[in-house]
């Protein structure tokens, strides 16, 4: 019987999802769409991934892949305002608990950048980020930018 520290059936499923994820990102895609970014928010949500694992996930394909969403006269694109934000999730110290925010921006209709981005941002600015930053000041990924 596996103990309660890390053990059962769960833990397990979620070892091979975090092993096929790590696996996955050794080869870069050439291209990602909002899918891909919907299915690393809900992994980090769910706990399988960590701030640490989508940072680093983020930072290595920001400004390395092309993004499928561009749209209007101004190239505008959600995948690639997520992409980026999420590659700068520790400066913006951005917690699970923001994701809701981000998925409802991805799933903004096409035609309908503006509008999702700005109701996006406005979202944001209601986030208490003087509590945030004590509350992060001790995390290594986010204290440099708790100060």
């Amino acid at each position: 019987m596996l103990g309660p520290k890390g053990g059962g059936i769960h833990h397990l499923v979620l070892q091979i999802l975090l092993f096929l994820f790590v696996e996955a990102s050794l080869t870069m895609e050439p291209m990602i769409g909002r899918e891909d970014l919907i299915k690393i928010l809900q992994y980090w949500r769910d706990g399988v991934l960590t701030a640490e694992q989508v940072h680093e996930w983020a930072e290595k394909r920001a400004g390395n892949v092309e993004v499928s969403d561009w749209e209007g006269v101004e190239p505008n694109s959600a995948t690639n305002e997520v992409l980026w934000a999420l590659d700068m999730l520790n400066i913006n110290l951005m917690l699970p608990e923001d994701i809701p925010t981000y998925l409802e921006f991805l799933h903004t209709p096409p035609g309908h950048f503006s509008e999702g981005y700005h109701k996006w941002q406005d979202t944001l600015t209601q986030v208490d980020y003087r509590a945030r930053k004590e509350f992060l000041r001790m995390i290594p990924l986010y204290a440099p930018f708790c100060k």
